[in-house]
């Protein structure tokens, strides 16, 4: 089961640079009240996040600033209906980081988007809306289903569901998950 984490309001990160979440987390920042500024979680190009609504507790990630949408990697996509709605279900695979070692999900259908791989290839994917948790931190994301089994990352988190939260670091990993485990000792 996911455990609830602290929310923003109750968090203060000690980073090397000055950025304020307020507007984005509910969190405040007295030192940059009515600057108009906006502090953004810095992490690294790869981390650590959690995805609970699909009972995913952690899993390492490529937040890539190259790709718009987010992806991740699932099996055998059905589409089905409910309740005068569109869905989908999927299997998530084995060392996903689910809670169970197969893990079957379903999840209310946003649409269909057109992808175009970076070898150029062409394909439309079914969408869904999911929470994401990083840092402590967590917002909606939408995520686009594909099975990209030959991947290094089973998820890839684009620009779409990092604009205005997060400034990626290329040049680290985990930044996020050390400052996070850091405050979580002192808390």
């Amino acid at each position: 089961m996911f455990r609830a984490l602290p929310t923003a309001a109750n968090m203060t990160y000690r980073m090397p640079r000055k950025y304020n979440v307020s507007s984005h987390f509910g969190a405040t920042d007295p030192s940059s009240a009515g600057s108009g500024r906006h502090d953004l979680v810095v992490v690294g190009w790869q981390e650590m996040v959690g995805l609970p609504e699909l009972g995913i507790e952690q899993l390492p990630v490529k937040l890539d600033t190259g790709a718009v949408s987010s992806s991740l990697h699932v099996e055998h996509i059905r589409y089905f209906r409910r309740n005068h709605g569109d869905w989908v279900r999927f299997d998530l695979g084995a060392g996903m980081g689910a809670t169970k070692d197969d893990c079957r999900c379903e999840s209310r259908l946003i649409g269909f988007r057109g992808i175009q791989s970076s070898s150029g290839h062409r394909s439309h994917r079914p969408v869904i809306e999911t929470m994401m948790v990083l840092a402590g931190f967590y917002w909606t994301i939408e995520l686009t289903l594909a099975n990209r089994p030959t991947m290094q990352f089973p998820v890839l988190i684009g620009r779409d569901a990092l604009s205005g939260r997060c400034l990626v670091d290329c040049g680290q990993i985990f930044l996020a998950n050390s400052r996070y485990t850091a405050l979580q000792r002192e808390i």
